[in-house]
């Protein structure tokens, strides 16, 4: 099931690929550019489960490396390799011999994903982005002991979820060093999470889907650029929903060859 996703938003990824290239024209680049970006993000996220019955949060922090590569002017594509850390207390599993409310904390995982660019010069001063990004959170199997019983058993949990953020920036060029921005999202979250309890002869297993609350974020931010080889980027986002707002922010370090 979780293959079929990603294929399939390879395949989209793709399709976004040709349309841009096609649609809007976009000329050679007199040399291919290379961007290095370290980048560090939070975000606090409501999601729901158990068929939108029950609500809890998710929080993540995330560490990743991206290399983003400009074969065409103005047109730009990204692997992103990174690390996680996932906190998913609140979860109730009562498929199982004995019902689990997940307090685990922050669970580590690997990130892998990918991404596209293409930027239009409005005028001397204004730019805009279209940025389109998909990430995986594939999080370690995680196992504690049960104790307290009468026989002592075990817990095993895994929990998976994927994000696609797609949308417009609009840059302001007038600054010398600074370039504010603000950034309009479709994001989209969903995952899994698989939970496994064995107390002697008793077993249960049970797969918990989640889904984001909310489909839109909007986010302000800024690019510090000291020299043409170095910038700074961060941002602050807000995510609204229905009775609320979630939230998120991330640091970027960009290096240009």
């Amino acid at each position: 099931m979780n293959g079929r996703i990603t294929r399939r938003i390879a395949l989209a990824l793709g399709g976004v690929t040709l349309v841009l290239g096609t649609a809007f024209g976009v000329q050679a680049a007199d040399q291919v550019h290379i961007r290095p970006v370290l980048q560090a993000e939070y975000f606090n996220r409501l999601i729901t489960w158990d068929e939108n019955a029950y609500t809890s949060k998710l929080n993540a922090l995330l560490f990743t490396f991206s290399l983003e590569v400009e074969p065409l002017k103005g047109f730009s594509a990204n692997l992103t390799l990174g690390y996680s850390l996932s906190n998913f207390n609140g979860l109730v599993f009562r498929q199982m011999p004995f019902s689990i409310d997940l307090e685990a904390g922050y669970l580590s995982g690997m990130l892998l994903g990918g991404g596209l660019k293409n930027k239009f010069v409005v005028s001397s001063e204004f730019e805009m982005d279209l940025e389109a990004q998909f990430v995986t959170c594939l999080g370690s199997t995680n196992s504690w002991l049960i104790t307290g019983l009468s026989q002592s058993g075990t817990l095993s949990g895994k929990g998976t979820w994927y994000r696609v953020q797609a949308g417009p920036v609009f840059w302001y060029k007038g600054f010398m060093y600074f370039s504010p921005y603000v950034r309009v999202s479709f994001d989209k979250l969903w995952g899994t999470y698989h939970m496994e309890e064995v107390i002697g002869p008793l077993n249960g297993l049970e797969d918990k889907a989640i889904t984001g609350s909310g489909l839109f974020s909007m986010a302000v931010g800024t690019l510090y650029e000291p020299t043409a080889a170095i910038g700074l980027r961060g941002e602050v986002y807000i995510l609204p929903r229905s009775k609320g707002l979630d939230y998120g922010a991330q640091v970027k370090i960009v290096f240009s060859f």
